[in-house]
């Protein structure tokens, strides 16, 4: 159950840096279409 615990936890951080480097990557995009 533990383990379970942790393998979710490790799935919900990589969920989040992925969501992170989204949200990054298209506000990199707004700001590089607003200089442009």
């Amino acid at each position: 159950m533990i383990n379970l615990k942790v393998d979710t936890r490790q799935e919900n951080d990589i969920l989040n840096v992925m969501h992170d480097l989204e949200s990054h990557a298209e506000v990199k995009k707004i700001v590089w279409d607003k200089i442009l």
